[in-house]
C-alpha cells in the first residue's frame, strides 16, 4: 500500500530563495540523502 504522504526538502537555492523541494527517490524506495530536484535539475 503506498502512503499518500510525500516528502518535501527545503534547500538554498542560488538566488537566496528557500523553496520546499521534492526528493529523489532511489529505484528501491528510499530517499537520497541530500539532493533535491528543481526545475529538472538536482539542487544540492
Amino acid at each position: 500500500m503506498r502512503s499518500p504522504a510525500q516528502l518535501y526538502i527545503r534547500v538554498r537555492l542560488e538566488d537566496g530563495s528557500y523553496p520546499y523541494l521534492k526528493a529523489v527517490i532511489q529505484p528501491n524506495g528510499m530517499a537520497m540523502c541530500a539532493p533535491a530536484t528543481h526545475s529538472a535539475q538536482v539542487a544540492q
